[in-house]
């Protein structure tokens, strides 16, 4: 089987093909020219601008996959408040582009799009846990790109047949992950300060009463890659179920690195949040 995976270079992205090379596929990936083509599950990078309908339609029609995981994204909710225009742009554009790609290119190719569970917005308590059903509320522009996103695919799906999977998965931490995001900073400032050998560490946060799900990557990459046939149409959850704050993190963290450890940092410290989750529910 062979797999395109956009966005292949990403923290997602490099788990999804280590996952894919696993299960026996043909992995390429795309990637925009500069990037650093890492992950050594995949066999074949292709350079391309998806946000371009013509380099998105070379890449696709190259590769001739038989898979197409579109994780390619902006990603970040704080900045898309800052260019609300350009996140929604890049991710409904470069979404629009790689189905185009496909029906014109690759028309038996099973296409999932990576969504989010930023879709749902804030829940109510008698709200829990949310559903696919649940009515989707984004309160924030990237959620609102995604919820578009999915437009597109209803149209590509009813107007011209196109096989897609939709997933919605909520927070995921694991190695590898950008310090821009909560979990990856406490583990960094962490590490930092064990390695300097402090007693103390002030950690810099956000607003820590807040709850999220966390689900470990590995598990989301897991039921996520290489989908069979028999998955039924519309979106998919994926969540660990379980909603701590973030100030519940220093038991974990305290539990990892000691007061005084001698033990060197290590960029694997997201493992304490294997203790959080439950194992990866889809939610059907």
């Amino acid at each position: 089987m062979r797999v395109l995976i956009t966005g292949v270079t990403g923290f997602v992205g490099r788990h999804l093909a280590r996952c894919c090379g696993e299960a026996g596929a043909e992995v390429v990936g795309t990637a925009r020219r500069g990037a650093d083509p890492s992950p050594e599950a995949v066999s074949e990078y292709v350079m391309a601008d998806l946000t371009s309908a013509r380099e998105a339609a070379a890449a696709v029609g190259s590769v001739r996959p038989d898979r197409v995981f579109h994780l390619a994204a902006a990603a970040s909710v704080a900045r898309s408040w800052q260019d609300p225009t350009a996140i929604m742009t890049t991710n409904v554009s470069s979404t629009a582009n790689v189905l185009e790609a496909v029906r014109e290119h690759a028309p038996g190719c099973r296409v999932l799009l990576a969504g989010s569970g930023e879709q749902y917005g804030p829940a109510k308590p008698s709200e829990l846990p949310v559903t696919e059903e649940t009515h989707l509320r984004p309160r924030n522009p990237y959620a609102t790109s995604k919820v578009m996103m999915e437009t597109l695919a209803a149209f590509y799906r009813d107007v011209h047949g196109t096989d897609i999977v939709l997933t919605r998965a909520f927070n995921h931490v694991g190695p590898g992950q950008a310090d821009t995001y909560v979990v990856s900073s406490f583990a960094r400032q962490l590490a930092e300060a064990e390695a300097r050998g402090a007693d103390k560490v002030v950690v810099k946060t956000g607003n820590t009463a807040i709850r999220r799900d966390f689900t470990d990557v590995r598990d989301v990459v897991g039921p996520t890659g290489l989908p069979s046939r028999e998955q039924r149409p519309g979106p998919t959850t994926y969540a660990a179920g379980r909603l701590p704050r973030s100030r519940t993190s220093s038991p974990g963290w305290r539990s990892t690195f000691g007061s005084r450890s001698n033990r060197p940092p290590t960029p694997r410290c997201c493992e304490r949040m294997r203790s959080w989750r439950s194992v990866a529910r889809t939610t059907s």
